[in-house]
């Protein structure tokens, strides 16, 4: 009857932190050992209405096994580029030692005693792949997240295969390609 630690990394977006913080209360719910800790970035370009949104339900989660630990803002991060991969890229590079100092303060605060939670797994958002590197170096399983929708996980999926096994390029599609592949996607999701 151990007790366990999560530590949750959504990218920061609210189409992604909100997902984490419900599926954190749903799982402190179904397991009185279990607690969690969901690691905020402050992301470049984050609407304070979004801010203020997220403010809002953390505010209103009134489980003491659940804590939201707020990251420092990145430094250096390359505001110049026209690329968004690019961008990000930068983001998360330069965050990467937030988190991994975030982490290690944590674990370093669990007290020695046998009643005290052990860090069981860190689940990482789907598009912060960067952060696998910190789990390995914390020597815990970890768990990939993906919050879209079924119909996008389809069409990842589809669009993946005509990449993989089609051999076809999908850059060369054009947005109303894609539009029309979404709704086929999102069709047989249904379905």
């Amino acid at each position: 009857m151990k007790k366990g630690e999560l530590v949750f990394i959504p990218f920061p977006d609210i189409g992604h932190i909100v997902p984490a913080l419900e599926m954190a209360k749903n799982l402190v719910a179904r397991d009185q050992r279990l607690s969690i800790s969901i690691l905020i970035m402050k992301f470049l370009g984050f609407q304070p209405t979004s801010q203020s949104y997220v403010q809002s339900l953390i505010a209103s989660i009134s489980v003491e096994r659940i804590k939201v630990i707020k990251l420092s803002e990145a430094q250096n991060v390359e505001l110049t580029s026209s690329d968004p991969i690019q961008f990000i890229a930068s983001f998360f590079e330069n965050i990467k030692p937030h988190v991994r100092n975030a982490v290690k303060i944590f674990t370093e605060s669990f007290p020695s005693q046998p009643d005290s939670p052990t860090l069981a797994s860190i689940v990482i958002d789907m598009f912060c792949p960067t952060f696998v590197d910190i789990v390995d170096e914390f020597g815990v399983p970890y768990y990939t997240v993906f919050t879209c929708g079924a119909g996008f996980l389809k069409l990842i999926s589809h669009l993946g295969n005509l990449s993989t096994n089609q051999n076809k390029d999908i850059a060369e599609y054009s947005v109303r390609e894609l539009e029309s592949l979404a709704e086929v996607a999102e069709q047989s999701t249904i379905e």
